[in-house]
């Protein structure tokens, strides 16, 4: 740090008169203390941020703090970034990597990353599967008025609302509308996007009165995150709520074999700033597309099958250790290593 900073700073405080009248601030340190703090940090070209009851000094000036927490305990506390992947269900591979600092939520940045996925693959998904962080009205009001069908599990907007979904006298707890005539159960017959107006059209299962044979229709900007284009008795609906954990899996995954979204300075890069890491995140999308495109012949290669393909090539050692268990079973000895009673 330059020493002319402090020099300055205790000349300054010297020419100003003492105030006794002035109450003292908030956090008990004179404002020479916290000026020499701001300058120590200007000196050191960093930033320094309170994660939990510590202070940590960060030389990177993308990096953010992110909490989880449970109540008033904090669960999980880090400072870095936040590592969004969106997830192609057929290949398992992301279709697109976003990169952003931690303490941005994950329903701010998804038209983003939304528009990312889009632009890569070229056309717009059927369905988005996530977990609660992406449960906000917005989120759903902006894939239903794309025309994209949301799977996410319930959240409460506010401590007010049920801690389970409730229904109402236009829809049930599960989001299905109510037949306007009779209240009973309805099934969908379509749905339409068209002027980014949602709107859903049903009729009902079980006509009671003449009216209930009429094709009825609701808009679904009335409850977005009930009214949804795909309904939640639909088998594909299902299929994607319980497919989930697999896309957090692949999250892991890419951490581990390709170093994306490194959560310890062991394996963090050191260089600083944002663009390091989506450089590093990129390239780790590309070389998991290279990987599914040849282990499913997409790549145009050709490749002549001469025989049996064996995973490995051991030399018979696998043979010889499964000949020679049969051969311990046989004889009644006990697995190698193990201790008789």
């Amino acid at each position: 740090m330059d020493l002319t900073i402090v020099r300055e700073l205790r000349q300054k405080s010297a020419q100003d008169a003492p105030d006794a009248d002035k109450p003292p601030n908030d956090l008990g340190y004179s404002p020479l203390e916290l000026e020499l703090d701001e300058a120590v940090e200007r000196g050191r070209y960093g930033q320094r941020r309170k994660v939990g009851d510590h202070y940590i000094f960060s030389r990177d000036p993308d990096a953010a703090v992110r909490a989880y927490t449970r109540g008033k305990v904090k669960v999980k506390i880090w400072f870095g970034y936040y590592q969004f992947e969106i997830i192609d269900h057929f290949t398992m591979a992301p279709v697109a990597s976003y990169i952003v600092p931690a303490n941005r939520q994950e329903s701010a940045i998804y038209e983003e990353a939304y528009e990312k996925a889009v632009a890569n693959i070229g056309a717009k998904p059927l369905i988005v599967a996530g977990d609660r962080g992406f449960s906000v009205n917005s989120v759903y009001r902006f894939n239903s008025t794309h025309g994209v069908a949301s799977a996410f599990p319930y959240r409460r907007a506010s401590a007010s609302e049920p801690k389970k979904r409730t229904g109402t006298d236009l829809y049930d707890e599960h989001g299905i509308p109510r037949c306007k005539y009779c209240g009973g159960e309805t099934r969908q017959t379509g749905f339409s996007a068209q002027g980014k107006l949602p709107r859903l059209w049903f009729k009902c299962c079980l006509p009671i009165k003449p009216d209930c044979k009429r094709t009825q229709t609701i808009s679904c900007t009335i409850a977005p995150r009930f009214l949804l284009p795909l309904w939640r008795n639909d088998p594909a609906y299902t299929a994607m709520r319980h497919s989930h954990p697999t896309y957090e899996a692949k999250h892991s995954a890419l951490r581990i074999q390709y170093g994306v979204g490194p959560n310890h300075t062991s394996n963090r890069p050191k260089r600083v700033g944002i663009a390091w890491q989506r450089l590093g995140a990129a390239a780790a999308m590309l070389v998991d597309w290279m990987r599914v495109l040849r282990r499913a012949g997409w790549d145009g290669v050709k490749r002549a099958v001469t025989g049996p393909v064996r995973l490995t090539d051991d030399g018979g050692m696998l043979d010889n250790i499964l000949n020679a268990r049969a051969r311990r079973r046989q004889a009644g000895e006990p697995p190698p290593g193990s201790i008789a009673a």
